[in-house]
């Protein structure tokens, strides 16, 4: 009995394991991303179609995300740099690659991709028409606040104009 339990534990090992059911979608710009290989990047850009936004399977993560994680500047330069990339997306965990980047103390990173994402905002609100003065919101003392009147405001200015 002891030499068939045997030949069954051997013949499991044998065995060819069954592949993951949910296959995890790494693409070679992920790995790239992943391991600092800029020269790799830069082909994987140049030559192929994978897009810089696409997330993987398992953990929801960019290669943008991969890249900040892992403190590799050059990479991340190089992807923010790209026509369409999205800086703002979250994985699975609700990070983005900023939030990344802080936590893993790459503050080099951080520093680089909001100044991205700053000039980003600033060339499109560069784009906008101007409003109103009357509507304009201004800052004042660290919060904002709008120059129209409240409606509480309003009750006191007319109970005063009352009396």
């Amino acid at each position: 009995m002891s030499s068939n339990s045997s030949e069954e534990f051997y013949d499991a090992l044998q065995e060819p394991l069954d592949p993951p059911k949910v296959p995890l979608k790494y693409t070679p710009l992920h790995i790239a991303a992943k391991n600092g290989r800029i020269r790799r990047v830069e082909h994987l850009l140049m030559y192929s179609n994978i897009g810089v936004n696409n997330a993987d399977n398992y953990f929801g993560m960019t290669p943008l995300h991969w890249a900040a994680l892992n403190g590799h500047l050059n990479v991340v330069n190089l992807l923010i740099k790209q026509p369409g990339i999205n800086m703002t997306i979250k994985d699975k965990n609700g990070n983005t690659a900023v939030d990344l980047a802080n936590m893993s103390r790459h503050f080099q990173v951080v520093n680089a991709i909001e100044s991205e994402v700053q000039a980003n905002i600033d060339y499109k609100s560069s784009k906008r028409f101007a409003t109103p003065n009357t509507h304009r919101d201004y800052k004042v003392g660290g919060r904002r606040k709008s120059r129209r009147a409240t409606k509480s405001k309003r009750k006191r200015r007319t109970k005063r104009r009352r009396r």
